[in-house]
């Protein structure tokens, strides 16, 4: 009997431990959110002449004020003194090609943005973190934050991760191409420009195929400029991890690099689409 009392309150302590970790991260996870939309909000009275909505996933809604969203809003008010560039991060953890779909139309009527930016296909199903996890379709799986994380975190440390032979792999999902195409016709049908950016160090042919020819879109090809910087620089200088095999998380100075990069494409682009509409008869 007290054997058996023994193992109930081990039982019981492990139940209170898995419960705490959910509610840990449950919480983290509202305040997260909640600081990045108090960072979206506009101050009282000030107007902005260009509204720009970053979309993705970890890789543009972490780091606060170092993101490359935050940065890029101050890349473009620098280069453009005579305009006002109001950033709005909505980048989610986790998030994929069709999450952002699935809130695009409600994104653009919340905040009329001139352009949506958008760095996504990582976490496409199938991508990098979900292979090897036969449960991803799960419940438990997909509603249970303590259980993702720790699943996800022994899939890696034990290496049982499967990974695409070429990184250009993750283009070549049926889902991710109707996504993406979906995103242009929806930005385009509103009177939006929809900006493609690139991952660090991951070629941009790929992703400029998913598109078909359009040319209206503002592709942003960060791969040389990464690879010259890690010619003169440690990989650690701009990543903070490898989550994504070849490139990871940015730093403050790998996002300020992004937002550089992506804040000359902008400017390249929109000045280009000027030159087009004054030339016309």
């Amino acid at each position: 009997m007290a054997k058996l009392q023994k193992i109930l309150a081990l039982l019981f302590g492990l139940f209170l431990c898995f419960l705490l970790l959910e509610i840990t991260a449950r919480a983290g996870y509202f305040l997260f959110n909640h600081f990045l939309e108090k960072a979206n909000q506009t101050p009282a009275g000030h107007e902005y002449t260009h509204r720009i909505v970053c979309l993705g996933d970890s890789m543009t809604a972490l780091g606060g004020t170092d993101s490359w969203p935050r940065q890029l809003e101050t890349v473009l008010n620098k280069r453009q003194p005579g305009k006002t560039f109001k950033i709005i991060n909505k980048g989610r953890v986790e998030g994929d090609t069709a999450f952002i779909m699935s809130h695009l139309e409600e994104y653009m009527d919340a905040y009329s943005p001139d352009i949506i930016a958008v760095m996504a296909g990582i976490n496409e199903e199938g991508v990098l973190f979900y292979e090897g996890i036969d449960e991803r379709e799960s419940f438990l799986f997909k509603h249970c934050k303590a259980y993702k994380v720790l699943r996800i975190m022994w899939q890696q440390l034990t290496g049982s991760a499967e990974r695409f032979s070429s990184p250009d792999e993750m283009y070549t999902n049926p889902a991710t191409r109707r996504n993406f195409q979906a995103m242009a016709g929806i930005i385009g049908t509103r009177g939006g420009r929809l900006v493609v950016v690139q991952y660090p160090l991951r070629r941009l042919a790929p992703l400029e195929e998913l598109f078909e020819g359009k040319n209206d879109i503002i592709f942003v090809d960060t791969e040389q400029v990464f690879r010259e910087a890690l010619n003169e620089s440690s990989y650690e200088i701009y990543f903070k991890d490898r989550f994504g095999g070849d490139f990871g998380h940015c730093t403050r100075k790998g996002n300020r690099l992004l937002a550089e990069t992506i804040g000359g494409a902008i400017l390249s682009g929109e000045a280009a689409a000027g030159k087009e509409t004054d030339s016309q008869p």
